[in-house]
């Protein structure tokens, strides 16, 4: 046990002591005393900080005010001050407003941090409620186009290897643009391959005999497909990943295959009909089918068939007239970047074929849609 002496109300010495028989009445009342100084230095400790904390939330909650002087001051009386007028007022800096093109980058940034945030979930659940439709209606299209042959002269067929068919890169390229865009964006690419047959399709016993006509009479190979149609799957996938850019990327979707069916129509129906061809480098006239060389005629029927394939876009609910009038300038810049490049480089370097240069096109053709795209958004005109 321990004996407490108590010395004055805030001290108090403790010291050990044994319990024995010694213990009297005395020493108990000594106890108690202590005891009871205790609890009273608790206490006003107590009311102490509960004071100390009721003042703190009073000034915390009420603003400073001035208070009336006593009435035995003899002197003039202080205004009262305003709680505002109180404290010395703080200049906020002044923060010059963004330029078009900061505000651009801005939003850029925050689109890239946002990216760090869970998926938005509602383009991806739209993507699965697609996706059975796209399966079921492309595998029952493909399969009776093969079965009855009617694919034969458009796509090459499932065999000898179903692999490297071009049948069933339709397919899974199908698949994909339903299952992205919804059947309103494949049937855009719907389109553009039959329009894309028919204008191969034109003279093509002189174009043969000429040595100028597309092999294996037009039919499409998974290169001929994915070298068309690769910018376009890519615009396609992105809106899951960024579906606040959904205009944007349907614009450049629109515009990688008007790009390409611009390219076909210019070069099947130049091949066909073009009168003077010339090279895009030298201005001098060259024979019909010569890489990089443009004739009126091509050019002509090129800019109607990405008007087409644009306008075609708007019920289908991608892009409005702004978009088209975009799409078709971009087409045209990417073609002529083309007929360039094939002027050029093509014939010198190996690896850069047809369908590489084809990829090339339409992907020029979609980023300079999209570049003025933002442009125009900029001023505020919708796509």
């Amino acid at each position: 046990m321990a004996r407490i002496t108590l010395v004055n109300e805030s001290e108090v010495l403790v010291h050990s002591f044994s319990p024995s028989p010694a213990c009297n009445l005395r020493e108990l009342c000594t106890l108690a005393t202590a005891a009871c100084a205790l609890l009273v230095s608790a206490g006003a400790a107590l009311n102490s900080l509960s004071a100390a904390q009721s003042l703190y939330t009073t000034a915390s909650v009420r603003p400073l005010v001035s208070r009336p002087l006593a009435t035995h001051t003899p002197i003039h009386p202080v205004p009262s001050v305003s709680a505002a007028s109180a404290y010395p007022t703080v200049q906020q800096p002044q923060v010059a407003p963004l330029s078009p093109w900061q505000s651009t980058a801005s939003s850029l940034r925050s689109q890239i941090v946002a990216r760090l945030a869970p998926v938005d979930v509602e383009p991806l659940q739209q993507a699965s409620e697609q996706f059975p439709w796209a399966v079921g209606v492309s595998g029952a299209l493909f399969g009776l186009g093969t079965v009855t042959g009617k694919f034969d002269r458009v796509l090459t067929p499932l065999m000898p290897n179903p692999l490297l068919s071009g049948i069933t890169h339709s397919f899974l390229l199908s698949v994909i643009l339903w299952t992205c865009l919804g059947w309103k964006g494949w049937s855009v690419c719907v389109l553009y391959l039959f329009l894309g047959v028919a204008v191969t399709k034109v003279r093509s016993k002189e174009k043969e005999a000429a040595g100028i006509a597309e092999g294996r009479g037009g039919a499409r190979g998974p290169e001929n497909v994915w070298g068309s149609a690769a910018t376009a799957s890519i615009c396609a996938l992105l809106t899951l990943a960024f579906p606040e850019q959904t205009p944007l990327l349907a614009l450049g979707y629109v515009a990688s295959l008007a790009t390409k069916l611009s390219d076909t129509c210019g070069s099947e129906i130049g091949k066909a009909y073009g009168k003077t061809p010339i090279l895009i480098t030298t201005l001098q006239q060259v024979p019909p089918g010569t890489e990089g060389a443009v004739s009126v005629e091509g050019t002509v029927a090129g800019i109607i068939g990405s008007a087409v394939l644009a306008a075609f876009a708007v019920p289908a609910g991608l892009i409005n007239f702004t978009g088209v009038g975009i799409a078709m300038v971009a087409a045209f810049i990417a073609c002529n970047v083309e007929s360039f490049l094939g002027a050029t480089v093509q014939g010198n370097i190996k690896w850069l074929t047809n369908e590489v240069i084809n990829f090339i096109n339409t992907t020029v053709g979609a980023i300079v849609a999209a570049v003025l795209g933002l442009l125009v958004g900029l001023v505020g005109v919708s796509i």
